[in-house]
């Protein structure tokens, strides 16, 4: 998985690539999206490790936070 730069200055994660972290189909997950039922957030860097991106994606009650490096590979992640 990978945290891609977007054109409007976002960033992006594939939503194939996510629906399999909360095991369901893309399809089920940008639905979701569309209901309002999926919110991410890029939360702030803290001084031990200033050059990651941390993502937080809320479905429904679950959710998902990834963290990428400086060049946006994937270097943990954990769901809860």
């Amino acid at each position: 998985m990978r945290l891609e730069f977007g054109q409007n200055d976002d960033w992006i994660v594939d939503p194939k690539d996510l629906s399999t972290r909360f095991g369901v189909s893309a399809s089920y997950l940008k639905h979701l999206k569309t209901l309002g039922e999926v919110h991410a957030s890029i939360e702030p860097a803290d001084e031990t490790l200033p050059k990651v991106t941390r993502v937080k994606v809320r479905m429904l009650n679950r959710v998902w936070r990834g963290t990428f490096d400086e060049v946006g590979d994937l270097i943990h992640e954990e769901l809860y």
